[in-house]
């Protein structure tokens, strides 16, 4: 593993980088920047472009394919979140119940199911991506940042290739895309910073329960 996954890790992302310029290039293309009426409807127009009617119809599948894998990837994770800190002692000890025949978190999915729901009836499409996604791009930049933190441990074993150039770098770009995230929709960005910090209290509470 410490030789072939830094080498699946870097080989997969720059196939996946080449492919995904590649595409955006044809994209722009085919519907210059002038044309494109909204995000969302992109491929659908580029697919229009390509095959009429019918193209628009099939590009539009291959988004809503794509985006039911990651809704999929974030159902089977997210409950097993809430499991993994209910086992830990820093959630409700029920949430940690398996279902005796299935043996999946029941109650945990529950919870994800429940958080859905209100989510869905909470705005548009747009705006709960505006609330969680500079979140999750901070905790992505948060993560890099704990380099420096293994790398001044003795005997971590965590080694970084150009160290620190490389996680400077993504730092460095992170806290830029960050910006422009913040300036799109501010309000919707500092409540999501909101809603992360209204879980400290909660997390602290659980974790003086456990210790005592």
């Amino acid at each position: 593993p410490e030789r072939n996954l830094p080498r699946a890790l870097i080989i997969g992302v720059l196939i996946l980088t080449v492919i995904y310029i590649a595409v955006s290039g044809v994209f722009m293309y085919l519907v210059p920047v002038a044309s494109i009426t909204s995000d969302e409807t992109f491929a659908a127009q580029v697919g229009e472009a390509l095959f009429g009617s019918a193209g628009a119809a099939i590009f539009s599948s291959v988004v809503v394919a794509s985006v039911l894998g990651s809704l999929i990837a974030y159902m089977m994770v997210s409950p097993r979140l809430y499991y993994a800190m209910a086992k830990d002692g820093l959630f409700f000890r029920g949430v940690a119940a398996v279902h005796p025949k299935f043996q999946t978190p029941y109650r945990a999915i529950a919870i994800q199911a429940v958080l859905a729901v209100i989510l869905i009836f909470s705005g548009s499409f747009q705006e709960i991506l505006s609330l969680f996604f500079f979140v999750v791009v901070l905790f992505i930049g948060a993560t890099v940042a704990s380099v420096f933190v293994f790398r001044r441990r003795e005997h971590s074993g965590f080694m970084t290739p150009l160290y620190p150039l490389t996680p400077l770098v993504f730092l460095v770009i992170t806290a830029v895309v960050l910006f422009f995230i913040g300036m799109r929709d501010p309000v919707r960005t500092l409540m999501g910073i909101g809603l992360v910090f209204l879980g400290l209290p909660v997390y602290y509470f659980f974790r003086s329960k456990r210790g005592s």
